[in-house]
């Protein structure tokens, strides 16, 4: 947001989100992000609420955070040569609009050796990262090709779709 040069107000939404399984992928990141932005605008009624979610699917298979060092090392094996899918719900909700949409992004990983895995996860620690990597960190080596109209939605927040909304500019 601070790439915006919007003023903000962080604040963590009180609201469940569903866990994979419970529901498609499509409808499981729009569920989780409107959410979370209801669960804000509830509390300030006469804010904007920007919200966001994420989930990843390889081969109908909805990954997590990996929470762990092994399950990050398994995780990785798993997407070794393979291409996920990123899903970023984002969500912009006032008293008197809202406005949803899903931002896809493709990562396709290169071949990994289990050597380069482990160092990078020992190095980067990805354990509260969808797909354990951090694009913007050391993450970035582990990926043959990178493919979507918006880079930022990787890393969870789509700010050109976002600045699309809001146009700062005409704010500034």
């Amino acid at each position: 947001m601070n790439r915006l040069c919007l003023p903000f107000e962080q604040i963590s939404p009180d609201f469940e989100e569903k866990q994979p399984g419970s529901m498609t992928p499509e409808k499981l990141v729009r569920f989780n992000t409107l959410g979370k932005a209801q669960s804000v605008l509830s509390i300030y009624p006469d804010a904007t609420v920007i919200a966001s979610d994420q989930i990843a699917v390889c081969d109908k298979l909805v990954l997590g955070k990996p929470g762990n060092i092994e399950k990050a090392c398994n995780q990785l094996r798993m997407l070794s040569g393979r291409t996920v899918t990123f899903m970023t719900g984002l969500a912009v909700l006032s008293e008197h609009a809202v406005k949803y949409e899903t931002i896809p992004f493709h990562v396709s990983f290169r071949q990994l050796a289990d050597d380069d895995i482990r160092t990078y996860v020992g190095i980067e620690q990805p354990l509260d990262c969808t797909g354990s990597f951090k694009s913007e960190g050391l993450g970035i080596c582990l990926f043959e090709r990178l493919q979507g109209d918006d880079p930022t939605a990787l890393i969870g927040l789509p700010l050109i779709r976002l600045s699309q909304w809001l146009e700062p500019l005409k704010q500034l």
